[in-house]
């Protein structure tokens, strides 16, 4: 069975997902741990969970989902991976700071991802994660999906009532429709872990959710 623990780091409240397993494996998804404290957060969980990470995974290349990298990649000896249509999305994360404007709260850290296609699949202790390639966001945004768990980590794509911007650099409305049609085929009781606010499901997201239709 997982376990899924959430943290919700930096300014911008992004969702930090540790996900396990009875054998205490464990991913990182979306570290956005930006500063010693949050990352202590991060650090003595995994401690006191008697945890061993075995992934850092990212659902797209914009900064606040990676803030974090950096520390788990050198923490646990981890590379960074990342779906390859985002390279160059996260390549320029110094100008996706620039255009966010005041940035004096971020020291921003890159690593060299493992840039991974839409066939990547990663086992995580007992339990299989494949990806649903859902771009719209950015180019190479996916969500990583436990079809045992009926888990999903939507990252930017679905969120609780609504769905991540189209409108920044490598965004589009149209992969955006395409991909929440795939994430309507879904079983209705996938729980959905999304990169920001609170955990919603399929069947919630189709009964109230305007941009969802089956």
């Amino acid at each position: 069975m997982l376990k899924i623990q959430s943290f919700t780091f930096n300014p911008l409240s992004e969702n930090t997902y540790v996900v396990s397993d009875e054998t205490k494996q464990c991913a990182i998804i979306d570290c956005g741990a930006y500063n010693s404290e949050e990352q202590d957060i991060l650090y003595n969980y995994v401690k006191d969970e008697q945890l061993n990470p075995v992934a850092l995974l990212s659902t797209h290349g914009h900064f606040d989902h990676n803030l974090g990298t950096a520390f788990a990649a050198e923490q646990y000896n981890l590379t960074l991976q990342l779906h390859s249509r985002d390279q160059a999305l996260y390549e320029q994360m110094d100008e996706q700071l620039r255009q966010l404007g005041s940035t004096s709260w971020i020291t921003l850290k890159k690593v060299t991802p493992a840039y991974f296609d839409d066939d990547f699949k990663i086992s995580i202790g007992n339990h299989l994660f494949e990806i649903i390639p859902t771009p719209g966001h950015t180019k190479g945004s996916v969500c990583f999906y436990c079809h045992e768990e009926k888990a999903l980590f939507s990252g930017d794509t679905l969120f609780q009532g609504t769905i991540g911007r189209t409108d920044l650099p490598f965004g589009s409305m149209f992969q955006m429709t395409n991909s929440l049609r795939r994430l309507c085929q879904l079983p209705d009781e996938v729980q959905v872990y999304p990169g920001h606010g609170p955990q919603t499901s399929i069947a919630l997201e189709l009964s109230s959710n305007p941009f969802l239709d089956r």
